[in-house]
């Protein structure tokens, strides 16, 4: 039986991809969560929690960050994904929309949220390549989500608030 979205939610911000890497990510996703039996979603890299009035501080351009290999570990939302560089572009966009600066933060595409042994993540893994070295980002958005996100029913369940583009 599919659990029901979880009922608190947060306000988060995520850039999202610019083409031609969106639409390369977006058939990538489609393709791993029907192979899965996992939920499709907008490829994005989390920034952190947000307000309608935090987009409005975006004044920065449009960011590339460098693919730094494709992993995975135990908790449902990082089932498997794109690892990125933690730029100077990309702390100085968090820092300017007042986000926490203090704390770990590792900066990640997701590709597949389900619920898979490691053997099996583990074998996604060594069988991806991606045809680029960096991803560029364009686009940043408010969505609300269920706190914590632990389900197809969950990350089905997002819905974008507003988005903008940054370029």
């Amino acid at each position: 039986m599919e659990k029901l979205p979880n009922e608190s939610t947060a306000t988060v911000l995520w850039l999202l991809p610019a083409e031609p890497e969106r639409g390369f990510l977006r058939a990538l996703v489609a393709r791993l969560a029907t192979a899965c039996a996992g939920p499709i979603f907008e490829p994005h890299l989390t920034l952190g929690f947000g307000t309608p009035s935090t987009l409005e501080k975006v004044t920065r351009a449009v960011i590339r960050l460098r693919v730094r290999g494709i992993a995975f570990r135990p908790e449902f939302t990082k089932t498997l994904f794109v690892r990125l560089e933690n730029a100077a572009s990309l702390r100085a966009l968090r820092e300017q929309l007042g986000l926490d600066l203090t704390r770990p933060y590792a900066p990640h595409l997701s590709l597949l949220y389900c619920h898979l042994p490691d053997t099996g993540k583990a074998e996604l893994a060594r069988g991806m390549e991606l045809p680029f070295t960096s991803i560029a980002f364009d686009t940043v958005a408010l969505i609300t989500c269920p706190m914590p996100t632990e389900s197809r029913a969950d990350v089905e369940s997002w819905k974008v608030v507003v988005s903008r583009e940054i370029n």
